[in-house]
């Protein structure tokens, strides 16, 4: 769900904005907020229902009343939420099954790469619209990656414990 919530977030935002003339980020951060949902799974949500009513209902208010800045700054923590969720991914399958998940370290790579962008478009100007432009052609790269990846068909990287 993560990855459709994703690929659809283009084509619906590029529809709403032409027909609604609405912000593209503003419907980035709402769909960010929905895709890490779909990270967190059912139990969490039904245990956390209202927090998470509250928080999507401030990342509504971000969306549509708050400066460009801080929606870019909050986009950036989404993105960090993207990635812990990830790195955990990861460091559980390191610790039960002792082998890396290809599919995860790319995942979090592509995550860090996103931050970044952020971050360096809202601290520098000049040098953020390149590495605006460099990280959005390796996101290009992840995106084929993934074309031929997923989860479960990822390539890993057995760990051997006596060498560690």
């Amino acid at each position: 769900m993560f990855f459709l919530i994703i690929g659809l977030m283009d084509p619906i935002t590029v529809i709403l904005n032409k027909t609604l003339h609405t912000q593209p980020i503003s419907l980035y951060i709402i769909f960010i907020f929905l895709a890490i949902l779909t990270l967190l799974g059912l139990n969490v949500i039904r245990k956390n229902i209202a927090l998470i009513i509250v928080l999507f209902a401030g990342s509504i208010f971000i969306a549509f009343f708050v400066n460009i800045k801080y929606m870019i700054i909050y986009l950036a923590l989404l993105h960090l939420m993207i990635f812990i969720i990830f790195l955990s991914r990861t460091i559980f399958d390191i610790y039960k099954d002792e082998f890396i998940n290809v599919f995860y370290f790319v995942i979090c790579v592509y995550e860090i790469s996103i931050i970044i962008k952020f971050m360096v478009s809202i601290i520098d100007l000049k040098t953020g619209i390149i590495l605006f432009y460099l990280t959005s052609a390796f996101e290009i790269l992840v995106g084929l990656y993934f074309i031929l990846y997923n989860e479960k068909n990822s390539p890993k990287i057995k760990l051997n414990r006596e060498a560690i």
